[in-house]
């Protein structure tokens, strides 16, 4: 068996720590790079869902709904006809009870939309009130970009004057990252779809290219420096 001798390892070594060095990167900040990621892969594993922010089934639409609606981002009937399209709701005739102009109650015609068994193995507990949401993919860890020191509120007497007596505040960095989409649901690249829920066109033309950041805090020395993900950033 062919066994390096010292002087070869030694230079391999040496050219290791070179290459780092002319990226950039030295051994040290690369063990910060990686506690990072970890942090943010960990983050993600939990929170990544990417979801459509349609939390109640079945949905009522009727005719108005598009014009009177539209200024708050609700469940409309673009988004129910877009989901129907690609198989993932389907719809009836209903009729629903309304107020008029002068709250008399009366009756309008609409449509009742539910979800298909096709549609099932996209629904998920998602979102900080853990509502049911119809989720299209998975925010991964792209790469680590850069990272800098982030502002610790610093506790303060009435007079605003620092209060050097407080505890001292937890470490905390902004971590620039890219990010991916993992296991994207076919029907979110649908076009009617993207056109629906613009925001399934951003979040797949921005992976592995859009930066963002999130604040993260060092959750302690005694468990060897690990971070976690406490707010967003940019």
């Amino acid at each position: 068996m062919f066994m390096f001798g010292e002087p070869v390892r030694l230079a391999l070594v040496l050219a290791a720590v070179g290459l780092l060095a002319l990226a950039g990167c030295t051994p040290a900040k690369e063990r910060e790079r990686q506690a990072y990621a970890q942090a943010l892969t960990e983050h993600f594993a939990q929170n990544g869902q990417l979801c459509l922010a349609v939390n109640f089934w079945p949905v009522y639409t009727a005719p108005e709904d598009d014009r009177r609606q539209a200024y708050v981002r609700p469940v409309t009937l673009r988004h129910m006809e877009a989901l129907k399209v690609v198989g993932m709701a389907a719809d009836e005739p209903t009729v629903i009870q309304d107020r008029d102009f002068y709250n008399y109650l009366i009756e309008i015609d609409a449509r009742r939309f539910t979800l298909t068994p096709a549609a099932l193995p996209y629904l998920f507990t998602a979102g900080p009130r853990q509502l049911p949401d119809l989720c299209w993919g998975q925010k991964v860890l792209h790469q680590v970009v850069d990272w800098k020191a982030a502002e610790v509120n610093i506790p303060r007497r009435a007079d605003g004057t620092p209060d050097r007596s407080a505890p001292a505040q937890p470490q905390r960095v902004l971590v620039t990252y890219t990010y991916d989409v993992a296991r994207p649901a076919p029907w979110a690249t649908h076009a009617t779809v993207q056109t629906a829920f613009p925001e399934v066109e951003v979040a797949l033309r921005n992976a592995r290219i859009g930066q963002s950041g999130l604040i993260l805090e060092k959750v302690s020395e005694q468990e060897g420096g690990r971070w976690r993900v406490v707010a967003g950033g940019r």
